[in-house]
C-alpha cells in the first residue's frame, strides 16, 4: 500500500495486515533499484520527498517522480523543503517547511501531499500541530513499531528496515 491507499483507515475500512511501504528523503535510488522491483511485484509504495533536493546529484528528478506516480505503484508525500529537524525551528520556520514542501509537490506533480514523515523521526507537540495546521492527515515519526490509529494520525510508528537487514531479522519483524 501507499499512504494515497488509506483513505478509509479513519473509518476502519483497510485489508487485514495492511503494510505501507515508505522510503525517506527521494534518493534516485529508489528510481533506479526500488522502483523496478516495485513494477515486477505489483507492490506500491511512498517515497517522502525533501523537496528542495528533488534534481540534485544522487537525488529523485521531478519527472522521475511523476513517472513513478503515473504507474500507480508509487506516490511523492512531503519530507519538508531542506530537511531540519522541526523541533529546534521557530513556528514560521516549521510553517514555511511543511507548506512550501507541500506547495511544491503539488506544482509539480498535481496532487496535494496527504502525508508527512518528521526528518530524523523527530517531532514534539508544536511540530505535530504545525504538520495539523499546513493541512497533512498524516505523519510518521521515528518510533519503532507498527503505526496504529490510538498513537494519533500524526505521530504514527513506523518500522525501520535498512538495506543492511537480513532476510532473518526482517522476517521476525512482522506476525
Amino acid at each position: 500500500m501507499k499512504f494515497a491507499d488509506l483513505e478509509g483507515w479513519e473509518e476502519g475500512r483497510l485489508p487485514p495486515k495492511p503494510v505501507v511501504v515508505t522510503m525517506d528523503d527521494g534518493y534516485e535510488n529508489q528510481y533506479t533499484a526500488a522502483f523496478p522491483i516495485l513494477r515486477r511485484t505489483g507492490m506500491k509504495a511512498t517515497i517522502f520527498a525533501v523537496t528542495g533536493n528533488i534534481g540534485k546529484t544522487d537525488r529523485l528528478a521531478w519527472g522521475q517522480l511523476q513517472e513513478m506516480e503515473a504507474s500507480g505503484l508509487v506516490d511523492a508525500q512531503s519530507h519538508t523543503v531542506t530537511h531540519p529537524d522541526l523541533t529546534k525551528l521557530n513556528p514560521s520556520e516549521k510553517a514555511q517547511e511543511l507548506k512550501e514542501s507541500r506547495n511544491a509537490i503539488y506544482r509539480h506533480l498535481g496532487h496535494r501531499p496527504i502525508a508527512f514523515a518528521y526528518p530524523y523521526g523527530q517531532y514534539d507537540q508544536a511540530s505535530i500541530e504545525a504538520v495539523r495546521l499546513a493541512g497533512y492527515r498524516y505523519a510518521v515519526t521515528g518510533e519503532p513499531g507498527y503505526a496504529e490509529r490510538s498513537q494519533g494520525l500524526l505521530a504514527l510508528h513506523r518500522i525501520l528496515i535498512m538495506n543492511k537487514t537480513e532476510m532473518e531479522e526482517f522476517r521476525s519483524l512482522f506476525p
